[in-house]
């Protein structure tokens, strides 16, 4: 029992770190030696929750060059709605 016990520990530990690896600002080089293991542990704890959670980095990479073209498109919309919104103010302000 107390060996199963130990297992989960040792699981959430690694579940935990590679959570804050993932979320923190810090290098994994620095987190790393925080937690006191090595970095090529750390990455592995890394890859193994990221395929557990369907978050593989070729995954995060495209949806971030979606968001990133959405984005794009976005500001070009604002921008071009900006330019009427100030183009009508202008037509309302002469009386044209």
């Amino acid at each position: 029992m107390n060996n199963i016990h130990n297992k989960n520990d040792e699981s959430e530990f690694k579940q935990s770190s590679a959570k804050l690896a993932i979320g923190s600002q810090q290098s994994i080089a620095q987190i790393a030696r925080e937690l006191g293991v090595p970095k090529s542990t750390l990455r592995a704890w890394i890859n193994k929750y990221l395929k557990t959670k369907d978050l593989s980095v070729e995954k995060l990479q495209q949806e971030l060059n979606k968001l990133t073209i959405e984005n794009a498109m976005l500001k070009n919309d604002r921008d071009l709605l900006k330019f009427a919104a100030a183009y009508f103010a202008h037509e309302v302000f002469i009386g044209v």
